[in-house]
């Protein structure tokens, strides 16, 4: 168990494989979590790849254990300094940390230079060149000659302790921060699955807690259902989220659990797994109940991977509050997606159509900046990401109906109805701007969810006015968002 919540060990050895013939690099390892186990008053976790050949293959398991470790270990010689797989571990370790707390703590680095055999002119000193390292050797006085430590002597041992005594600083340091950091954090309900759903519950549950959150509820639920349902409302008097992992096998627990949530009106994401349109009687008459669901705090989520759940949940529990997004808006600008389909996108079109009209008119005449969907056509995932970032951004929403379907419009007016949770504030401003080609269903089309914009003669700004009248009103000095 590594002292810092969050990862599996404290230290990645990173070694060049000819350099431990000797078993120089074993003696190091081996003292140094002797020594760290006696300072943090806990076994140390070290690690290093000792296969013969390992520094050949830079492997999944290499690449697992640097993201797992707090920090890096390089011992430098000219071997390590020259070998591609070391420098590999090395810039892997440094983006890895920087996605996981940063590479630095404090005034300090995350990765500290241990020096087994120096180079000419002492170059190894370029590596890292902000830390000096930990030297195991010693020049002899007036000559370039040098003597490297014997594990056995007193010189060695005192490298060691020192190495090991600011290690032991560091990862005090990470350990108080991530303690912050926790206290900090949202407790997440993770509700109980039926049996086919447990393994991506438990991945689910995997990430929240290597994140920092606390995840509920931490032990199995009673079988009985009273019970069950007791508990269930209990611990979600504690959440700040609550997930439903849904498929095609029923469960009474899991419907007790939905329930509370609903009750309990705490925000809910519910996943659908690809196999759930089979579910039948109580699961079907379930899983109708909550499509049929409107609630501004119910994101449902149909035909996603795990990874974009993962993604969801993580965008919501990072979310600020709407008055911190409202002061942290420093640039002025007040921000309108312009949502639309691809056939209809202005800069794909050959000519300019009511849609580039219409967003010059925004931008040039009007002063907004103008979002627009993702031009490139990437994965549906990426597409889905893209979107919910921008709707998170922006003040106002107009969909610019032209060719698209009306299932496209009603589609997009329930992502707006979803998208006020995940930014726990109103848009200013939203509308539906439907214009050329003419028929009858959009001349008959009436929504009370957004306002309705109808123009199929040639663009015209008049028509905007309704729309715009908001937006206008928060322009830099006044309010940005709308409270909930």
């Amino acid at each position: 168990m590594a002292f810092v919540s969050g990862f599996q060990a404290d230290i990645f050895i990173s070694y060049k494989h000819s350099d431990n013939r000797s078993n120089w690099i074993s003696d190091f390892d081996r003292r140094l979590q002797l020594r760290l186990t006696e300072l943090l008053g806990q076994e140390a976790s070290v690690w290093r790849d000792k296969k013969l050949g390992g520094a050949d293959d830079f492997s999944d398991e290499i690449m697992q254990q640097l993201n797992g470790s707090a920090l890096f270990i390089p011992i430098l010689s000219p071997g390590y300094v020259l070998s591609e797989w070391c420098q590999k571990e090395f810039q892997a370790f440094q983006a890895l940390a920087d996605k996981k707390g940063g590479l630095r703590v404090g005034n300090k680095l995350r990765i500290l230079k241990a020096v087994k055999t120096p180079m000419d002119n002492d170059e190894h000193r370029q590596f890292l060149g902000e830390s000096l390292g930990f030297e195991f050797y010693e020049r002899t006085p007036d000559s370039q000659d040098f003597r490297e430590f014997h594990p056995e002597t007193p010189a060695f041992q005192d490298r060691i302790d020192s190495l090991a005594q600011e290690i032991c600083r560091i990862l005090r340091a990470m350990r108080s921060h991530t303690k912050k950091e926790e206290r900090a954090k949202a407790t997440v309900y993770v509700a109980e699955t039926s049996s086919d759903l447990r393994q991506q519950r438990e991945k689910i549950v995997a990430e929240l807690e290597s994140q920092g959150y606390c995840v509920l509820p931490r032990e199995e639920l009673p079988d009985d259902d009273e019970d069950c349902e007791a508990a269930a409302r209990e611990a979600m008097e504690q959440a700040k989220l609550s997930i439903h992992l849904l498929g095609p096998k029923y469960k009474t627990a899991v419907k007790l659990q939905y329930e509370a949530a609903k009750e309990r009106n705490v925000g809910r994401v519910v996943w659908l797994s690809s196999d759930a349109q089979s579910a039948k009687d109580n699961q079907s008459r379930l899983l109708q109940a909550v499509m049929a669901e409107t609630q501004s705090n119910l994101e449902f989520l149909e035909n996603r991977s795990l990874e974009e759940l993962k993604d969801i949940v993580l965008d919501k529990l990072r979310a600020k509050p709407a008055k911190d997004a409202a002061s942290d808006a420093e640039d002025g600008l007040v921000r309108i997606y312009l949502v639309c389909d691809r056939g209809d996108h202005p800069l794909l079109q050959a000519e300019p159509n009511n849609a580039r009209l219409l967003r010059d008119y925004l931008f040039d005449n009007e002063g907004f900046e103008v979002k627009l969907p993702a031009t490139s056509q990437t994965s549906a995932p990426e597409v889905r990401k893209d979107n919910r970032e921008k709707l998170m951004e922006c003040d106002g929403v107009l969909l610019y109906w032209g060719n698209a379907s009306e299932v496209w419009v009603d589609e997009k007016l329930r992502e707006l109805t979803q998208a006020v949770g995940w930014r726990r504030s109103r848009f200013a401003a939203k509308a539906i701007y439907a214009t050329a080609p003419s028929n009858s269903v959009k001349d008959g089309y009436r929504t009370r969810e957004a306002t309705l914009i109808q123009q199929f003669q040639p663009f015209s700004s008049t028509s905007l006015e309704s729309f715009l009248a908001p937006l206008r009103k928060i322009r830099p000095g006044q309010a940005k968002e709308q409270n909930a």
